[in-house]
């Protein structure tokens, strides 16, 4: 038999939102590499962070969950969970811990690196496992660790302590990462990219919604891929334009019936 030609892929339509979302994600990435030789801080930030914190005081973050997302779908992930596991971590936690705390070890994954925090920024509002999984991660770097705290509640309507413990554990945020870095907080700046990442968050949901359709007009791989724009630049105005015009491509594609 012949060798089986590969069909060449067709170059990518750099004005397809499928493609400026995938230049936005790579670019938070190479951001805050060139940001770290230059000597700036750069943080390593929980997905569940409010974002819009470091964006408004202009710090670089990096997110483990989306490396170690990264280096799984690359091929590392079982690589990564075995130096780990060889460390002592049971096989039991969340994979993407253990491929982060395997990165801190071996500081290197040709997959997807990123450069080493200067500060941690986590929230426990997802689970137990992340909680723990910050605090080593700043151990194992000796930097310091910003913790906000969310209280568990179980109701449609949100007491009103609920939301001063909330809002104090911002401000307290606020204040050391200003300490720490020495830049100041802006209330426009910050009203700014909370109104970017509401359009990105409007926008998102509905690119979810076309899920719905059988067949549907992209892929759960495409969701999961465009998710790392959602959680490094949902605060920033090209993610929420780049969200916008996918919505409208999916709409005209359901349209036409295709």
């Amino acid at each position: 038999m012949g060798e089986e030609v590969k069909k060449s892929r067709p170059a990518p339509d750099p004005n397809s939102a499928k493609f400026k979302l995938g230049q936005i994600a790579a670019k938070a990435y190479s951001d805050a590499i060139e940001a770290k030789a230059r000597g700036e801080m750069v943080g390593w930030c929980a997905s569940n962070f409010p974002v819009e914190i470091p964006e408004t005081l202009g710090l670089y973050v990096c997110y483990p969950e989306n490396q170690a997302a990264a280096i799984a779908a690359r091929g590392g992930g079982e690589r990564m969970c075995n130096i780990s596991e060889g460390e002592g971590y049971s096989n039991d936690i969340c994979a993407y811990a253990r491929t982060s705390l395997a990165y801190m070890k071996v500081k290197d994954a040709p997959e997807q690196n990123m450069p080493l925090p200067d500060f941690v920024l986590c929230c426990n509002n997802i689970c137990n496992c992340m909680t723990k999984w910050y605090e080593n991660i700043a151990r194992m770097c000796n930097v310091p660790l910003i913790m906000i705290d969310i209280p568990y509640n179980n109701t449609v309507e949100v007491a009103d302590q609920n939301v001063r413990y909330v809002r104090g554990q911002f401000d307290k945020a606020i204040k050391q990462l200003e300490e720490l870095t020495g830049k100041k907080f802006d209330e426009k700046k910050f009203e700014h990219a909370c109104e970017n990442a509401n359009r990105t968050a409007k926008a998102w949901l509905k690119v979810c919604d076309y899920l719905q359709y059988k067949p549907a007009p992209y892929s759960g791989f495409d969701l999961f891929n465009h998710m790392a724009d959602v959680v490094t630049a949902r605060a920033r105005v090209e993610a929420a334009a780049a969200f916008e015009q996918l919505a409208k491509d999916l709409d005209e594609t359901i349209a036409k019936g295709e």
